[in-house]
């Protein structure tokens, strides 16, 4: 795993807002096409999701993402998902709405689903530890391994992707 991801679960949202903002609004007024563009992103990367994600799938599933959610539109779209939540941004000014990121992510998701449990998360990073924390299994996923960390509410032994620092 990069050592990038353990770099970003210590970024604040503030922080995240600062270094990509002004990057973000300068696209978002030179875009011509933005749902072209979409779309050809999730052409070339719909590769990318994980295999045992079809087999896992549950009509109630929920994704949670730091990306912005006109982007998370069309990949749930096409997976069949029809629960997602990310960052928020007008597309028009480039302005961030919201962030979808770290403890954002938890007040994102009880905005919208209250105190509903969360059965299985699964994440690619530690920056999702404060939603790990509230799921009862948590699973860390780097390339093709799956790691269960937490089962039935209890922190499992380090997780073997070194990201549980």
């Amino acid at each position: 795993m990069p050592s990038s991801y353990r770099v970003s679960a210590r970024r604040s949202t503030d922080e995240v807002i600062e270094q990509y903002g002004d990057m973000l609004t300068d696209y978002c007024v030179k875009i011509k096409d933005i749902h072209k563009d979409i779309t050809e992103f999730w052409d070339e990367h719909e590769k990318k999701i994980k295999n045992f994600y079809a087999k896992i799938q549950a009509p109630d599933d929920v994704i949670v993402s730091a990306c912005p959610e006109i982007i998370l539109e069309e990949i749930c779209k096409r997976i069949g998902v029809k629960n997602y939540i990310g960052s928020v941004v007008d597309m028009e000014n480039g302005i961030i709405e919201r962030v979808c990121y770290k403890e954002n992510k938890i007040a994102a998701f009880k905005s919208i689903y209250g105190d509903m449990p969360i059965d299985s998360f699964y994440t690619d990073s530690m920056s999702d530890k404060p939603m790990m924390d509230l799921a009862n299994n948590a699973y860390l996923v780097s390339g093709d391994h799956i790691e269960l960390v937490k089962n039935d509410g209890v922190w499992l032994s380090e997780p073997k992707t070194g990201l549980f620092k």
